[in-house]
């Protein structure tokens, strides 16, 4: 199986999440310092570690041991932690111990906290709090998942039909916003690798809700925010280590 298909694999059954928080970071960390060599870090990591028992902290974990998480809670551990590149810490597919990479990557990225926090929040669905916020950074966030957005290809994806297989809550990063014949969008980075959608891009409606009938009974397992969108907090608070 290749690298692709194992990230496609591991995000349908709940690791949307990690790979969306390592994602945003790596942009804030391009867009803090352009001419810098881009950096890919390890959602792998934050899988492995962002929960040490998932199953006795009561959230869904499949035959691979991945679970269903948020954004916030990454974004929280890698304030406390670092996050580590790709390279040393490679995605794998399925759940491992901290212990399984003894040797992390030397070279780390965190987000500095402000007034405690790692990120700032966006109401569900403050559109124009999101496109203010596009102006300077991604954001992260989660929405309904059906299987019709599993098989989208290009344009902007509808609403889905009363017969649609609803699959559960899925964390996405909102990259940019514009219009096209007439109709709001938020461009989305997804975390189906390359293979799905627009290079790996799509196109959501700029009204959708920016969260998930799921995510509020996991929210609540994991002592998470009420809020639905997020972003690190910010740009200029973050700062990468060599030790």
């Amino acid at each position: 199986m290749s690298k692709g298909q194992l990230k496609q694999y591991c995000v349908r059954n709940g690791c949307c999440w990690a790979i969306t928080a390592a994602a945003a970071v790596e942009v804030l960390w391009t867009l803090k310092d352009p001419l810098k060599r881009k950096i890919r870090l390890s959602a792998q990591e934050l899988l492995d570690c962002c929960v040490e028992d998932p199953k006795n902290a009561g959230l869904e974990i499949d035959k691979k041991g991945c679970y269903r998480y948020i954004t916030q809670k990454a974004f929280d551990w890698i304030a406390d932690n670092g996050i580590c590149y790709e390279e040393g810490y490679p995605f794998r597919g399925c759940r491992g111990k901290k212990e399984d990479n003894p040797t992390r990557s030397r070279a780390m990225v965190w987000i500095r906290k402000e007034n405690g926090m790692s990120y700032k929040t966006i109401k569900d669905g403050d559109k124009d709090e999101i496109v203010r916020t596009l102006k300077h950074h991604p954001v992260a966030a989660s929405m309904d998942l059906f299987k019709s957005f599993t098989d989208y290809k290009e344009g902007i994806y509808k609403t889905p039909q009363a017969n649609d297989k609803y699959i559960g809550g899925h964390a996405i990063l909102i990259v940019g916003y514009d219009i096209e014949d007439g109709e709001e969008y938020y461009l989305i980075k997804n975390s189906y690798g390359k293979q799905w959608g627009i290079n790996g891009f799509g196109k959501v409606p700029g009204g959708f809700s920016t969260g998930s009938r799921k995510e509020r009974q996991i929210k609540s397992k994991a002592d998470a925010k009420n809020s639905q969108s997020c972003v690190p907090e910010l740009v200029n608070n973050m700062h990468l280590a060599s030790n």
